[in-house]
């Protein structure tokens, strides 16, 4: 019997062999299309949240002397805010819409973390007598992920205070309260309307930190403080007291 009859009477006996070398390949080629994009979203993931805190990673801050506050390390930025024992030491960005930041770094690169950033309709200057700070809530506490931590009354009464760094003048920040609310909320997110009517307005000069709960609904937290001035002198001992 020759080899070409044997090879015929073999796929006689098994005729589903070709069919089942088939689907052999195809899961094995599915197989690795799972594995290179489960490896890409790990990347991906990775890049996303090391670009969340690259200021922090790069020891960025804002140098403060007896005669300015600068920050040359974020040219763009208009403030900075700081809330000790908390992730959250970031430069504050304003758009010219408040999307412009909603995906771009603080150098002005795409960033699926996005930045800090001030409501485009306050004054760059908090000059007004209430602004909005907006932030992703990123996982780890990055961005405004520490944001959460306050609806917890301990923590909170334990991190009353926070500073705003803008380029000639500091603000302690004192925190009154943090709550849940629906991004809706005219109350907390329209600036269009008399201060009186927000209920947690005392007539001082304030300021609303806010990020997302999760990015499938419309609830959001919000931090509210009350700004005073401060000297820088008085901003470096409690500043460097506290970290």
């Amino acid at each position: 019997m020759n080899i070409t009859k044997k090879i015929r009477d073999l796929n006689k006996s098994y005729p589903f062999k070709h069919t089942n070398n088939f689907i052999d390949n195809v899961i094995v080629i599915v197989g690795l299309i799972c594995m290179f994009l489960g490896g890409y979203c790990l990347v991906d993931n990775y890049n996303v949240y090391n670009k969340a805190d690259i200021t922090q990673a790069l020891g960025y801050k804002p140098t403060v002397t007896d005669d300015a506050i600068t920050f040359d390390d974020v040219p763009n930025a208009v403030a900075w805010l700081q809330i000790p024992d908390t992730h959250i030491d970031y430069p504050i960005m304003q758009g010219k819409d408040n999307l412009e930041y909603i995906n771009k770094d603080c150098f002005g690169k795409y960033s699926l973390a996005g930045s800090i950033f001030l409501d485009f309709k306050n004054d760059s200057s908090f000059s007004n007598d209430y602004s909005i700070i907006y932030g992703h809530h990123m996982a780890g506490g990055k961005m405004f992920g520490d944001l959460e931590k306050f609806m917890d009354n301990n923590f909170f009464s334990k991190h009353l205070t926070g500073y705003l760094l803008i380029r000639d003048k500091v603000y302690r920040i004192t925190f009154t309260r943090c709550f849940e609310t629906s991004a809706y909320d005219k109350e907390v997110f329209s600036l269009d309307i008399d201060n009186s009517d927000r209920k947690f307005y005392n007539d001082k000069k304030t300021v609303a930190l806010t990020t997302c709960k999760t990015t499938t609904d419309t609830n959001r937290t919000v931090l509210v403080g009350e700004l005073e001035e401060i000297s820088k002198e008085q901003y470096r001992g409690e500043y460097s007291g506290r970290n």
